[in-house]
């Protein structure tokens, strides 16, 4: 029975907990760690190596990319396979207790396979650091990298199954996801990777269901986004480029005047 992708989604978003620690650890080759008892729910996530690791008696084989949720009093064997070192990062929680009474949700083991994302290990190191800052919105800060880690190994799971059901609903949610992350760095080995397909089959997908390259519909819906910012406000162009994902002004200038025959100034003033 595969993990109801909505289930945890909406304990993700609608119950309260708090992040209590976050930690990244290094274990050597054939190393194993035997009889460690968890004392909160938490995620542990792997970054690198493979482990098989036996929790109350049924076993799990996590690579790169897994995710693995664990309830508190959960017996864990880990065995590190293979010739890597097996790095991973654990983020526990403690649920809180609504006015409702409501029980948390998330009582039981299960595996998320969003596949091995860079940005997802990104905002684990970013979520490490956060955690150990001592100003006044730490709390907040951890919770909203967290909240972004999930989001987008929740997206890449649901992306997958609707790739394994249909080429072309996988396309149609990957077109979704640029529409809410054309500002993040997209590669089309990143896409593909959501689609649990080669770069030049995802390539081949898109580009006969959208007409453009991925790469293409990435520019050319930044650009959409670009236009309608500069026709609503007067907002500079470094922070237009900004917010569509152009760190540099003179490249996004340059695209916009391919696309529209103007700089980004002159069609504003139009």
């Amino acid at each position: 029975m595969g993990v109801d992708l909505q289930r945890v989604a909406d304990s993700l978003a609608y119950q309260a907990y708090e992040i209590a620690t976050v930690h990244r650890l290094v274990i050597q080759p054939d190393s194993q760690l035997l009889q460690y008892r968890t004392a909160l729910h938490g995620y542990l996530f792997v970054v690198r190596g493979r482990a098989r690791m036996t929790l109350n008696r049924e076993v799990y084989r996590l690579q790169p990319g897994s995710i693995l949720h664990v309830p508190p009093g959960t017996h864990i064997d880990s065995i590190v396979e293979g010739t890597s070192e097996l790095e991973y990062y654990t983020v526990m929680y403690k649920p809180l207790l609504c006015s409702g009474g409501d029980a948390w949700t998330q009582d039981e083991v299960f595996v998320l396979e969003p596949g091995e994302l860079p940005e997802i290990v990104e905002k684990l190191s970013l979520l490490h650091q956060a955690v150990r800052r001592t100003d006044r919105l730490r709390a907040l800060r951890a919770k909203a990298i967290f909240l972004t880690l999930m989001e987008q190994a929740l997206t890449a799971c649901v992306l997958r199954q609707q790739s394994q059901q249909s080429p072309h609903e996988g396309i149609d949610a990957v077109i979704d996801y640029v529409h809410s992350h054309y500002m993040d760095a997209l590669t089309l080995e990143g896409l593909a990777l959501r689609c649990d397909m080669s770069a030049r089959q995802f390539s081949y997908y898109f580009h006969k269901r959208t007409g453009y390259r991925p790469i293409d519909y990435v520019i050319h819906y930044r650009l959409e986004r670009a236009r309608e910012l500069l026709m609503s406000g007067h907002y500079a162009i470094r922070d237009v480029a900004a917010s569509v994902g152009y760190a540099n002004p003179l490249y996004f200038s340059r695209a916009f005047k391919r696309k529209y025959g103007s700089a980004p100034t002159s069609y504003r003033e139009r």
